[in-house]
């Protein structure tokens, strides 16, 4: 019996040193570290200190200018206003991709620890607001006495917790300086590697493999670490794009106020196709479209999986993109089909309506490519009743739809279609044209 004891003691050891040495070393592989882990918390405070994203403005990314150019990038930020330049927050940029895809994977390399070692790597995940249910805020203000107008009254726009960024990125404490590199999503970690660039100081190779040419994900490369001990405006950071380097904080106690925080600039890698969706004005006052799921590919057997190769040589970057031979499926980058309802189509009262924004992002290479994009909706008559169920509708949009964008096929372009639905002939009025309306690309 004893020897059995002894066996189960000497195995729940060793389960004890695997999970230490997984913190302190990282999962093999591409697995991040994750901060969820909260019993290993006593192990974590003795040599290792979390590593957050500045909250708020915490991310920036590369974005078009008014006329759709990218102009020329600055090495300081954007200056004293935010929102300057092509530089905007990830809470304002637009179109943005699903927050499911906008996890960031960061690697932590060091030059003086153990020259050109990555020594951790981990993941920054955005976590979106939550709101109140009709149920919690009848509750609420029930139990308060509270009635629409008063202050304090709750309703489903209420927030519940506010758009956040956790992370899963742990700092070694003896380790003075880190260079950090990564990209986003996170999703594509397990095909990366990351190679030293004749070292790391502000220099290394990433190799993303096996990417889609077309994904619902913002495919983004860092181009730019600022790191602080407090919690800061992002005008006041100063980041620079192409550099790197992180200086550790080492906390002086468990209550010091001051932590390890960083900003990251990241630049995109792929194109955008934003559709807009709207519905049909005169359409509107008979039906609603709650949009289901939409697909894009490009037609035929034109598009396949790409390897890319970022060379980072400080505040430059070259992109080499090769095609593989796996072949890259249509693209899913809008699915509500799990939900209880699809997502309500705007109105289009004029044309400054803002519709229901899609994004879906391609590689930079599919020139004179043709896009094809599938729609599935359900149609409600307007006391709520479902008229018909996943209706679908296909648009085809050519390379000449895409021609008057001046930055077309480059990465960080963005181009806009505006889709109307409304019914063939509305004017008959038949039930049969009236539950099954088209989609038509009215402009760009």
């Amino acid at each position: 019996m004893n020897r059995y004891k002894d066996i189960g003691q000497a195995m729940r050891k060793d389960l004890r040193e695997t999970r230490r040495a997984q913190w302190l070393i990282g999962l093999l592989g591409l697995i991040a570290l994750l901060c969820a882990c909260s019993d290993d918390s006593s192990d974590q405070s003795g040599k290792q200190t979390l590593l957050e994203l500045v909250p708020y403005y915490n991310i920036y990314k590369v974005w078009e200018e008014e006329q759709g150019t990218r102009g020329e990038r600055d090495t300081d930020l954007f200056g004293k206003a935010d929102g300057d330049g092509p530089y905007v927050p990830y809470a304002n940029l637009s179109p943005q991709a699903d927050p499911a895809y906008s996890t960031i994977h960061v690697y932590l390399t060091t030059t003086t620890a153990t020259p050109n070692k990555i020594e951790t790597e981990g993941n920054f995940t955005f976590r979106t607001a939550t709101y109140y249910t009709q149920e919690e805020c009848d509750a609420y203000n029930t139990q308060n006495s509270l009635s629409p107008g008063d202050d304090g009254y709750w309703t489903t726009e209420t927030v519940k917790t506010d758009a956040r960024w956790t992370s899963g990125v742990w700092l070694d404490k003896t380790i003075p300086q880190y260079y950090v590199y990564g990209f986003m999503p996170a999703s594509i970690a397990r095909n990366a590697v990351l190679y030293p660039n004749e070292g790391f100081e502000n220099k290394a190779i990433l190799k993303l493999k096996d990417i889609d040419a077309i994904t619902p994900a913002d495919i983004c490369v860092i181009v730019g670490v600022k790191g602080t001990n407090t919690r800061f405006d992002i005008a006041e950071s100063a980041i620079k794009i192409g550099e790197f380097g992180y200086q550790t904080y080492i906390p002086t106690s468990e209550n010091d106020p001051k932590g390890n925080y960083i900003y990251l600039l990241l630049d995109h890698l792929y194109s955008c196709l934003n559709l807009e969706y709207r519905l049909g004005s005169r359409y509107s006052e008979m039906r609603s479209i709650r949009l289901r799921k939409v697909e894009m590919k490009v037609k035929g057997d034109n598009a396949t999986k790409r390897d890319l190769t970022i060379t980072i040589n400080g505040d430059h970057y070259d992109v080499e993109e090769t095609t593989i031979a796996a072949s890259s499926n249509a693209a899913v980058v809008f699915d509500k089909t799990r939900a209880t309802l699809g997502e309500l189509i705007p109105t289009k009262i004029d044309n400054t309506s803002k519709g229901l924004s899609v994004p879906g992002y391609f590689s930079p290479t599919l020139n004179d490519k043709i896009f094809v994009i599938t729609s599935t909706y359900d149609v409600y008559d307007k006391k709520g009743n479902l008229i018909r169920a996943n209706q679908t509708a296909e648009n085809t949009i050519t390379p000449e739809k895409l021609s008057a964008v001046s930055h077309v096929h480059t990465k960080g372009g963005v181009h806009t279609l505006q889709l109307l639905i409304e019914p063939t002939y509305l004017y008959q009025l038949s039930d049969g044209d009236l539950d099954n309306p088209t989609i038509k690309v009215i402009d760009n």
